[in-house]
């Protein structure tokens, strides 16, 4: 998924955050899935982003580790050139192997997940209120969350007020949040 900022820089054409953008998604997805959808991207909006290579060679494969890898992203903003993409994408295979393989799978995993969703959620049998269970789950959480929270800002500026020792009112706290929290989940459950 392209995000709201890479496509407002790429819209008013800052080459130097979009390279930097684009960089930065090759070390948060080394399956180059993500980087692939913002190069296209990019690419209707600054056609002359890939630059010619600058004639810099690449270590053998020897030598490839992950520092190299780094530091062949990091150049990749200075030249935004197609043999250098293409050389970090088989760097990144070959250093990055099981994390690449890990992102995979997750991806895949994901991939079916939204494929099934649909039908769990049709089949969802849905409350009272029109809600679905899970959003009705979330709904007690949040109210649970934000009993506990309260009653322990009110044990605290209650400790404060009355001149309790911090051990005092930090267990005073505690104690409130969890008992409140508890009651409250229990009766919003039910």
């Amino acid at each position: 998924m392209i995000s709201a900022d890479f496509k407002k820089a790429v819209q008013i054409g800052d080459e130097e955050k979009v390279k930097m953008m684009l960089k930065n998604s090759l070390t948060m997805d080394l399956t180059f899935n993500q980087f692939k959808s913002m190069l296209e991207y990019t690419l209707k909006f600054i056609p002359n982003i890939i630059e010619s290579h600058d004639g810099s060679k690449f270590e053998s494969k020897e030598n490839w580790d992950k520092d190299y890898a780094s530091l062949l992203k990091y150049d990749l903003v200075d030249n935004f050139s197609a043999e250098r993409i293409q050389h970090i994408k088989e760097v990144q295979q070959y250093v990055y192997a099981a994390e690449l393989k890990t992102q995979q799978q997750s991806q895949s995993n994901t991939s079916q997940q939204r494929i099934q969703q649909p039908r769990a959620n049709y089949q969802n049998v849905n409350n009272q209120s029109g809600q679905s269970y899970e959003s009705n789950m979330d709904s007690q959480q949040i109210i649970t969350l934000i009993a506990a929270l309260g009653v322990g800002v009110v044990s605290i500026l209650l400790g404060v007020l009355k001149g309790w020792s911090i051990v005092t009112i930090a267990a005073t706290a505690v104690i409130a949040t969890v008992v409140v929290g508890s009651i409250t989940y229990y009766v919003v459950k039910k």
